[in-house]
């Protein structure tokens, strides 16, 4: 199977960073983290990305689950500009997505607009330092004009709601016209019991975030292949249970051809 543009996909816990980090290491390919660029190297969008990470930790501290979510459309939207940034500076023969906007977003989507709770989105922003706010307002405002309607980051959080219980296939491709982002080539989806997964989750060195629970992760785990069969996309699902990183690399490695 050829492809240039390869995403890594999976439930929290499946241990798609460190694949990903061991497949850009061996194979050369560069590597996008998709909700977190300031964890890369190439360091685009590093300030805006800070502030969406601490915003997310925000969430989860005040069990904003609004909050949550529109800090998640937020990060998943950096992924379209960073993309295109770094293939302009490095030409890569192939991009390793942490994750992708489009495959992640369809599949977490009907999880995460479930029981938001009474709390807006604007009530724990002012938390956030001077800086941080200022940051994310101004890149909330270039996110909204290039969807269909919502006027603030609440009515956004609204407008995904509705987007959530969409077929797969619209959905994907409201969410590809909204996030200024295209498909991957092919996915590689690591497959994890949430039960293990969530035991590794409790080995981390910071706690478990707002939507890491049993019931949250089945819930994605089920999306995942529901929303790859939607849009019909080349994917290799590889179990990886009881294996290290460098087997379940080694698997990925012979499942593309990396050029």
């Amino acid at each position: 199977m050829r492809s240039s543009r390869v995403a890594l996909i999976g439930i929290d816990g499946s241990g798609k960073t460190t694949v990903a980090n061991l497949l850009a290491t061996q194979t050369g390919a560069v590597l996008l983290t998709s909700l977190r660029p300031h964890m890369q190297p190439h360091v685009a969008f590093h300030d805006l990305s800070m502030a969406l990470s601490t915003a997310s930790q925000l969430a989860d501290q005040q069990g904003n689950r609004r909050l949550k979510l529109t800090v998640l459309y937020l990060q998943m939207a950096t992924l379209g500009p960073v993309e295109r940034l770094l293939t302009a500076r490095f030409t890569p023969a192939a991009v390793i997505f942490d994750r992708h906007a489009l495959l992640d977003g369809a599949a977490y989507l009907p999880m995460l607009t479930r029981n938001l709770g009474p709390r807006r989105t604007v009530d724990d922003l002012g938390l956030l330092s001077r800086v941080d706010r200022s940051l994310i307002t101004a890149w909330a405002d270039s996110c909204l004009a290039r969807t269909d309607g919502p006027a603030n980051l609440d009515e956004l959080v609204d407008h995904l709601v509705v987007l959530a219980a969409l077929p797969a296939g619209e959905l994907v491709r409201v969410l590809g016209r909204w996030l200024d982002c295209e498909l991957p080539d092919v996915a590689i989806l690591l497959d994890l019991d949430p039960t293990e997964a969530l035991d590794r989750i409790s080995k981390r060195d910071r706690g478990p975030e707002l939507h890491e629970s049993a019931g949250a992760l089945s819930q994605v785990a089920i999306e995942y292949p529901r929303v790859l069969a939607g849009i019909g996309l080349p994917v290799h699902r590889i179990a990886v249970s009881g294996r290290t990183a460098q087997e379940v690399c080694a698997e990925a490695k012979r499942s593309v051809t990396w050029s």
